[in-house]
């Protein structure tokens, strides 16, 4: 089934029955899929009597940290008793609905009203939390928990600062949560009270707030980052189709030496928890922590490997938006291109604002996108001194010549060029008798 035609038969079959449509977040769409009839998902593992019975999925948010995932069905027993269910967590949002629908004797125009209603709150909630995210306006390591439902009336909402204990703690939970009114629109209420959130859909550039001599930088980065957006709303937008945490750069701008990658990964960016900042970002793979181990060990970085801050480098994306690895590769040369093109202004700003005399590519894709916007001049001159290398998950996790990625050689190789890289500051440094502060 192609990316978008689970969506396109989810919306044939509520648009045939009379029904509003679900609200699906656009990060969503291309997983989303047909799991039987009149259930979709973007979990392999939902099932849709669980999704009718409805109890297991609200607990599952409360008591751990589900990925995200959306499931809508309808599903019953009997004559009567049916029901619409949408299930949805999505980043720090838990929003799980019901409403009867499709009994033998039940008044259809009337229910499909109340579907319609609901649908229109939860469509609601989510652009208000995706402008509240996108803002960076959201509570820190807290959770939105929604819980609304017509077969055992249930409404409950608040804010979740950590997992609990068990089952009956998160009953407990709910009961505490317990609002008179419909659970979404005590939802929209809370979100409503973080701020003054931009229209949904607006382009809001990142705040690197976490990284404080990134935040110095920020302001030619935001202004940059807001201007390429609004001139290319087919890009994926923050907060919207990815977290704002992901910003395509990372550490001291003002660093001697550089290294440049291609994209992020918007698959690795998934694995990420809700509690993610700027610093998870070269923090998640096998591949990035080989990165992150090479930048310690050769003194780009200060220890631990894992940590925040302490950055004696500067990491950055020609592509400031995240791809999702295979769709990206598989899109044509001259399109990657057409991508690199719109994005060239940030990292030409970049490149006027920051200080760096040693450019490092990571992997041939970089290395050919950077000589690409350079060679129409749609980006500041570039040092003289650039070094290529492959790219770290090309190492730890891609065969070369039928040598595994983790190879030890292979590995050990790599690393060498980072003490060739470190070397070559030595020597510049001694050169201007600059020294680290």
């Amino acid at each position: 089934m192609s990316d978008d035609q689970a969506l396109r038969d989810l919306e044939a079959a509520f648009d045939d029955a009379g029904l509003a449509r679900p609200p699906v977040p656009v990060a969503l769409r291309r997983d989303l899929r047909a799991l039987e009839a009149w259930c979709w998902s973007t979990r392999d593992d939902i099932d849709a009597g669980q999704m009718y019975a409805f109890g297991a999925y609200p607990l599952e948010a409360l008591v751990g940290r589900p990925q995200n995932y959306l499931a809508v069905g309808h599903g019953g027993h009997g004559i009567n008793s049916y029901a619409i269910t949408y299930l949805l967590v999505y980043g720090r949002l838990a929003l799980f609905t019901q409403a009867l629908w499709g009994g033998t004797y039940s008044d259809g125009s009337s229910e499909a009203a109340v579907v319609s209603a609901l649908f229109d709150r939860c469509a609601r909630v989510v652009a208000t939390y995706e402008s509240c995210a996108a803002a960076d306006l959201l509570p820190a390591s807290a959770r939105l928990i929604v819980v609304e439902h017509d077969l055992r009336p249930r409404r409950s909402c608040g804010w979740l600062s950590q997992p609990l204990q068990d089952d009956d703690a998160a009953q407990e939970w709910l009961e505490s949560q317990t609002t008179s009114e419909p659970a979404t629109d005590a939802a929209l209420a809370l979100l409503n009270t973080l701020g003054t959130a931009p229209p949904t859909g607006a382009v809001t550039a990142f705040s690197p707030r976490k990284s404080p001599v990134l935040s110095a930088f920020s302001p030619v980065l935001q202004a940059g980052v807001r201007s390429v957006l609004e001139r290319h709303p087919q890009l994926p937008r923050p907060g919207v189709d990815y977290a704002p945490w992901i910003t395509g750069c990372l550490g001291d701008p003002n660093a001697d030496v550089w290294f440049i990658a291609e994209n992020p990964s918007a698959g690795a960016a998934a694995r990420a928890g809700i509690d993610a900042t700027v610093e998870d970002q070269w923090r998640i793979t096998p591949g990035d922590m080989l990165f992150r181990q090479a930048l310690v060990d050769f003194g780009f970085k200060d220890p631990p490997a894992d940590g925040p801050g302490g950055w004696r480098c500067y990491i950055t994306d020609v592509v400031k938006s995240p791809y999702v690895v295979d769709r990206w590769n598989a899109r044509s040369v001259a399109d990657r291109k057409e991508v690199a093109r719109w994005w060239a202004p940030v990292l030409s700003d970049e490149l006027a604002s920051g200080a760096p005399r040693v450019i490092v590519t990571l992997g041939r894709r970089a290395r050919y996108l950077l000589t690409y916007v350079e060679s129409k001049g749609l980006v500041d001159e570039l040092p003289a001194i650039r070094v290529a290398i492959d790219h770290y998950v090309y190492v730890q996790s891609r065969p070369r010549r039928g040598v595994p990625g983790g190879d030890a050689a292979r590995v050990a190789e790599w690393r060498q060029r980072f003490a060739e890289i470190a070397s070559l500051r030595q020597d510049l440094r001694s050169e201007t008798g600059s020294v680290d502060e």
